[in-house]
């Protein structure tokens, strides 16, 4: 296994994600500004349905073209990489062209019936033109990622947001311009102009000829790659549609406790379009590290090269772990404050707050979960993520009636430590790895104890020499500090210590 390009390919996934998420923070906190909480709870309450759509058509076909793509590219057989490409783009189209004719015709009865408020009409009807240009994008994205090309998938990201944001803001003025009211449907007009460009770039770099298909190979792959995407698939849509259930059930459960339906909408607008946002912004760098991790998995378990899947599965467990452990304890000191400059609502920083203690259990599933379905244990993490989303589910139901808010984010920790902690204990038993309490748990902790105290102490002085330096300014500033402390401590100081 090539670790120098999956590390090659994490950095540039990971840069092209955190300056999308940044874009995303501007956009966020201008959508918001337009449009309210509570117009932005209901562009949030229609994206679960484009989840489970997505799930329908693409997301188990754009894991197998990776997977395959990875696979035959280890073997040198372009051609059959070429064809994965061909042959699961084409099934994708057809399962969303599908989609899209089910959303925007039965638009109307989902608005009213199951989203439980008609003005979603409209979103839905929107966002469903988005399916095949979205299908389109993944599949070509994917195939790039099976080759360990980041470049596409990550320039296609960046075009993606920023065409967002632009026909956004454009759309904004003018009818701002002409006086008519600005709602959430401008958002999900961003998001289709956004679609439309990255899907034209990446047909536009991925063009490829009638003589590339090979027909006599095709029926063969057709079957390996639906084999392998309906376990992902179906993991993805039961997954989604629980999403769908839990996106109704927090508004519909806080009424329970005793709030408004505005009141409710709005809190569910500030949690899932706000406060997540802010606390997944870290998770740019695992999610680029476990999109690498996927198809070289599944490359070295194919060539069967265990002493290399072996030291990826434990470099897998480190990298989780330590961004884990230090996005708890910079979102815990610094999150409030971060919630309330960004989007000037001090809910924010509450909700940020309490979501850090997610922070490691998150990252380290996520991770867990690629390796697993890089080793083709589709089935295996389909049941361990549905088992986690029902005991969310359950005790979202049992808990916010009687506690608020708070209950919703108890739900969300265990439901998280449950499929932590399943996940490590099901690749330890396919593949054991010793679990190093000192480099995965105790050196972060204390790297990250002495980062902490020097990057408060340093806001204080900061805030006592340049008092007139802008709050963001200074934020960011005491979290570098405290960021390269952190790994300082981590890989120089303790690291010296434990070889010795």
């Amino acid at each position: 296994m090539k670790n120098n390009t999956i590390l090659k390919g994490t950095l540039i996934l990971t840069s092209a994600g955190i300056i999308s998420r940044l874009l995303g923070f501007y956009y966020r906190i201008f959508l918001t500004g337009i449009i309210g909480a509570e117009g932005l709870g209901l562009y949030q309450m229609v994206f679960p349905l484009l989840s489970v759509c997505m799930a329908v058509a693409n997301s188990g076909i754009s894991i197998a073209i990776s997977r395959y793509t990875a696979a035959f590219i280890s073997q040198n057989k372009k051609r059959e990489a070429k064809n994965t490409l061909i042959i699961g783009m084409g099934i994708s189209v057809v399962l969303s062209i599908i989609c899209t004719t089910f959303l925007f015709l039965s638009s109307g009865f989902i608005a009213e019936h199951v989203l439980k408020d008609i003005r979603c009409t409209l979103l839905i009807r929107i966002i469903s033109l988005t399916l095949p240009l979205g299908v389109i994008h993944n599949s070509i994205c994917s195939y790039y990622m099976g080759k360990s090309n980041a470049v596409i998938p990550a320039v296609s990201q960046l075009i993606e947001q920023v065409m967002r944001i632009g026909s956004v803001i454009l759309i904004f003025h003018i009818r701002e311009s002409k006086g008519l009211p600005v709602t959430a449907a401008t958002g999900m007009a961003g998001l289709l102009c956004g679609e439309i460009i990255s899907c034209l770039f990446c047909m536009t770099v991925c063009s490829f000829r009638v003589s590339d298909f090979k027909i006599n190979s095709s029926l063969h792959l057709t079957s390996s790659i639906i084999k392998m995407a309906v376990p992902v698939s179906a993991n993805r849509i039961i997954l989604s549609l629980l999403h769908s259930l839990e996106a109704v059930l927090i508004p519909s459960m806080l009424k329970s406790y005793g709030l408004s339906s505005s009141e409710s909408l709005s809190i569910y607008g500030i949690l899932s379009g706000m406060a997540f946002p802010l606390i997944m912004l870290p998770s740019t760098l695992i999610n680029s590290f476990s999109a690498m991790l996927l198809p070289a998995v599944s490359g070295a378990n194919s060539a069967r090269e265990t002493n290399s899947l072996t030291h990826t599965i434990q470099t897998a467990y480190k990298c989780s772990m330590v961004i884990g452990i230090f996005c708890l304890g910079a979102f815990l000191i610094w999150g409030d404050e971060a919630g309330n400059l960004l989007f000037n609502e001090s809910l924010v920083g509450t909700y940020v707050t309490a979501f850090a203690w997610m922070c490691p259990f998150l990252y380290i599933s996520t991770t867990l979960a690629s390796i697993l379905n890089g080793l083709g244990k589709t089935n295996t993490t389909l049941v361990m993520d549905v088992t986690s989303f029902l005991m969310r589910i359950v005790l979202i139901i049992a808990l916010i009636p009687q506690m608020g808010i708070t209950g919703y984010f108890i739900a969300f920790l265990v439901s998280e430590i449950y499929l932590a902690i399943i996940s490590a204990l099901t690749i330890q038993r396919l593949y054991p790895v010793p679990f190093d309490v000192w480099g995965l748990i105790i050196q972060p902790v204390l790297s990250l104890v002495i980062a902490s105290g020097a990057a408060l102490f340093s806001h204080h002085v900061i805030i006592a020499v340049l008092p007139a330096l802008p709050s963001l300014i200074q934020l960011l500033g005491c979290g570098a500090i405290m960021g390269i402390l952190y790994l300082f401590f981590i890989y120089i100081v303790f690291q010296d210590k434990s070889q010795k």
